[in-house]
C-alpha cells in the first residue's frame, strides 16, 4: 500500500505505525484511532487484516488482531487471474499480478462478500491441492473456471487447453496422492484442464449440479468422476487410464455425455446406478482392460429411458453395453462392434431387435434398420474409428431434427450426406487410410521412414532360411541381438506392415516401395491445425520413433488391404532405387526434423548402405546378363 499520511510514526516499508505510549499507571486507559485507506491493491470483499502488539521495552507483552472488510465496488471486477510464474503483486487482480497459487483464487471466490459469480482464469502449469492426501480443490458454488491460457495470460478467445496444458495434479510425491483433486460445487463449471493423479476421485461431488468441458481426467487409481445425486454435463471431455471413467448415481438424477472419449479404462467406461446416462456423438473403447468381465457401459436399474445417439462403442474387452435390472435403453445410428472378442456385444437382457434402431451392432438381426455387417473403420485400432467412405455405416443413419445442431467428434457438422452417418464421426471423403500409415495418425511421414529407416537390413529371425541353413548368408543373423531387435521393430505392429513386399527382410525394395509419391499423405479427415496443437502439447511426437504401439498390437490385426505386390523388372528396380536416392538426399536437406532425429553420422551410414546395396543389385544384374 502507499502512504497516505505523512506521520512521521508511519514506517512505509513495512507498513508499520509505531505508537510510543510512554508508563501507563496501574488500571491506566487510553486509545488511539488510526483510519486506514485502501488502494486499488486491496481485494474488494475481502478482510483486511491489522495485527497490533505491545511492546514493554524490548518483551512482546500482547497482540490483537482486527479484520477490516473491504467494501466491494459499484462495479466489482468478477475475474480472478492465476499465473504460476506470475512476479507481480500476486493479487490475482490481473494478468501481471495474478495469483501464483490456484487455492489462493479459490478462496476469494468463495469468501468475497461482493454480490458476484466470479470467473478464474489460470494460465499454463501444474497445479497442486496440497501436500496432504485429505487436501482438494474446491470449487465453490457458482462459479466458472477456465484454464488453457498462455503464461502471462491473452484474450479469452485465444486460449487452448491442448496447447497450453493447465494441470491439476493430486501427486504429492512418488508414494503419496491426493485422494480427491478436485471437488466440485452447485451450478459450477471446470473447462480445458488435465486432471489427473487422484488416488480415489479425479472430480468428485456429491448433491451438486456441474458442468465439466474440454478436459482430459486420467489416471486416477480408482474413478476419473464420481458423483451421486447431482445433474451433470459433459462436453469434449477424454476419459483415460483410471480404473473406472465416471461412477454416476441417483434416482432422477442425468448424465448428459457429448462428444465425449472414454478409452483405455481398466474396468468400466461410465457406470450409472438408478441415474441416467445420455450419451450423444461419443465414444467408450478399451474399457475392461483388465478383463474382469465388466463392460463399456453398465446400467443398473435406470429411473428414466437412457439414450445412446450417434455414438461408437468399439474394443471393450467385456460387452459394450451391460443392464442390471430393469429398463429399456434407446440406441439409435450407434455402432457397436469389435467388443468382447467377438461375443455377444450387450449383454443378454438387451436384446437389439428392441432397444436399437438404425445401428451397426456385431451379432443383431437385421430388423429396425440394424445391420450386422463390419463397419469397416478407417484401422482396425482402438484409438481411431472413424469410418471409411464405402463403410455400411456412411449415409444410413436415421436423421432426427437435433442431427442438425449437433456435431460429430470432428467437429463438423452431422449431416453431411444424403443422412446422417452411423456412429460418432460424419465421412464425406474418398482418401480415408493409407497401408503406409502405420501409426493410423492420417499422416505417412516422419514416424513411418523412421520406423524403416531403423528396421533397415534386418531380418526375419524365424525365416526358414536363415534357421535350416548354417551356411545361409543369412544365418549368422539369426543369433545377432541387434538384428532381432532391429525385426522387432518391424515385427510389433503386426509383422508384415513395415515388411512391404513379404520376404522377411527389410532392404531396397521395401525402401524402393516406400519412397513414393504417396510421402506425405494426408488422409481427408485431417485437421492439421489440431495435430499440430497436439504435436506442441505433447512435446512433437509426431517425429520420434514411435516405442509406444500397444494400440497396435491388437489380437486378430487387420490390414487394410492385400500386402503390396511388386511386379518390377530389374532394370525398373535399379531405376525406381535411383530416383528413391535423389529422394532421400533431398529429404536430408529439406527435412530439419530429420535431422534432429537422426545424426549426421548415423544418416551417412544409412545412405552409404542404400548405395553399397544399390551397386550390388547392378554388379548383379551385369554378371546375369
Amino acid at each position: 500500500m502507499e502512504m497516505i499520511s505523512s506521520d512521521s510514526a508511519y514506517d512505509s516499508n513495512n507498513h508499520e505505525y509505531v505508537w510510543y505510549i510512554g508508563s501507563i499507571p496501574n488500571w491506566g486507559s487510553g486509545s488511539v484511532s488510526l483510519t486506514v485507506v485502501v488502494n486499488s491493491n486491496a481485494i474488494h470483499g475481502m478482510n483486511l487484516t491489522n495485527i497490533t502488539e505491545l511492546y514493554d521495552g524490548e518483551s512482546l507483552v500482547a497482540t490483537a488482531t482486527e479484520k477490516t472488510l473491504v467494501c466491494c465496488l459499484e462495479n466489482p471486477t468478477t475475474t480472478i487471474y492465476v499465473d504460476k510464474y506470475a512476479t507481480g503483486a500476486n493479487l490475482g487482480l490481473d494478468w501481471p499480478n495474478a495469483y501464483n497459487s490456484l487455492n489462493n483464487a479459490l478462496i476469494q471466490a468463495g469468501e468475497s462478500v461482493c454480490d458476484t459469480n466470479f470467473t478464474i482464469f489460470v494460465a499454463q502449469g501444474t497445479y497442486s491441492p496440497g501436500g496432504s492426501e485429505d487436501d482438494r480443490f474446491v470449487l465453490p458454488d457458482e462459479i466458472s473456471v477456465y484454464g488453457g491460457f498462455p503464461t502471462g495470460g491473452c484474450d479469452f478467445n485465444l486460449r487452448n487447453p491442448k496447447r497450453y496444458l493447465t494441470i491439476l495434479s493430486g501427486t504429492i510425491d512418488r508414494f503419496l496422492r491426493n485422494g480427491t483433486v478436485l471437488e466440485m460445487g452447485d451450478n459450477c463449471l471446470i473447462d480445458g484442464f488435465t486432471i489427473s493423479e487422484a488416488g480415489e476421485y479425479c472430480i468428485h461431488g456429491s448433491g451438486v449440479d456441474f458442468s465439466i468441458a474440454q478436459c482430459t481426467i486420467e489416471n486416477s487409481d480408482q474413478y476419473g468422476i464420481y458423483a451421486s445425486n447431482s445433474n451433470i454435463d459433459l462436453a469434449w471431455c477424454i476419459f483415460r487410464n483410471n480404473r473406472d471413467g465416471i461412477m454416476h448415481s441417483g434416482a432422477g438424477y442425468i448424465l448428459n455425455v457429448d462428444n465425449c472419449w472414454l478409452m483405455k479404462q481398466r474396468q468400466i467406461g461410465i457406470t450409472c446406478e438408478s441415474s441416467t446416462p445420455m450419451l450423444r456423438n461419443s465414444i467408450v473403447t478399451e474399457s475392461d482392460l483388465s478383463e474382469t468381465g465388466n463392460a463399456g457401459i453398465r446400467m443398473v436399474n435406470p429411473s428414466s429411458q437412457p439414450v445412446f445417439q450417434n455414438c461408437t462403442i468399439s474394443h471393450n474387452k467385456s460387452v459394450g453395453i451391460s443392464l442390471a435390472g430393469i429398463g429399456t435403453p434407446s440406441l439409435v445410428n450407434s455402432i457397436v462392434y469389435h467388443n468382447n472378442s467377438g461375443g455377444p456385444q450387450l449383454s443378454t437382457n438387451l436384446n437389439p431387435d428392441v432397444v436399437a434402431q438404425y445401428c451397426c451392432i456385431a451379432d443383431c438381426n437385421e430388423v429396425n434398420n440394424n445391420i450386422n455387417i463390419d463397419p469397416k473403420f478407417v484401422y482396425y485400432d482402438p484409438n481411431n474409428v472413424r469410418i471409411q467412405s464405402n463403410s455400411p455405416c456412411h449415409d444410413s443413419g436415421l436423421t432426427l431434427s437435433e442431427n442438425y445442431t449437433q456435431v460429430d467428434m470432428d467437429n463438423r457438422i452431422r449431416v453431411l450426406g444424403f443422412a446422417v452417418d452411423r456412429g460418432a464421426y460424419e465421412i464425406e471423403c474418398e482418401d480415408t487410410n493409407h497401408e503406409l500409415d502405420w501409426n493410423h495418425d492420417g499422416l505417412v511421414n516422419m514416424v513411418e521412414f523412421n520406423v524403416l529407416a531403423r528396421a533397415w537390413q534386418s531380418r526375419d529371425p524365424n525365416d526358414p532360411a536363415i534357421i535350416t541353413d548354417p551356411n545361409y548368408i543369412g544365418h549368422r543373423d539369426y543369433a545377432d541381438p541387434n538384428t532381432l531387435a532391429r525385426w522387432r521393430t518391424v515385427w510389433f505392429s503386426g509383422g508384415q506392415v513395415f515388411d512391404l513386399n513379404e520376404d522377411l527382410r527389410v532392404d531396397l525394395m521395401d525402401l524402393a516401395l516406400f519412397c513414393n509419391e504417396d510421402w506425405l499423405w494426408q488422409a481427408c479427415w485431417l485437421n492439421l491445425e489440431e495435430l499440430q496443437m497436439q504435436q506442441m502439447a505433447s512435446g512433437g511426437e509426431d517425429v520420434m520413433f514411435m516405442t509406444n504401439v500397444d494400440s497396435m498390437a491388437l489380437d486378430g490385426m487387420q490390414t487394410l488391404s492385400d500386402p503390396v505386390e511388386p511386379q518390377l523388372s530389374v532394370e525398373e528396380l535399379i531405376a525406381k532405387l535411383e530416383d528413391s536416392l535423389v529422394f532421400l538426399s533431398r529429404l536430408w536437406l529439406e527435412e530439419p526434423d530429420l535431422q534432429q532425429q537422426i545424426s549426421p553420422e548415423d544418416w551417412r551410414e544409412f545412405m552409404l548402405s542404400v548405395y553399397q546395396s544399390l551397386l550390388d543389385l547392378k554388379t548383379q544384374s551385369f554378371q546375369i546378363e
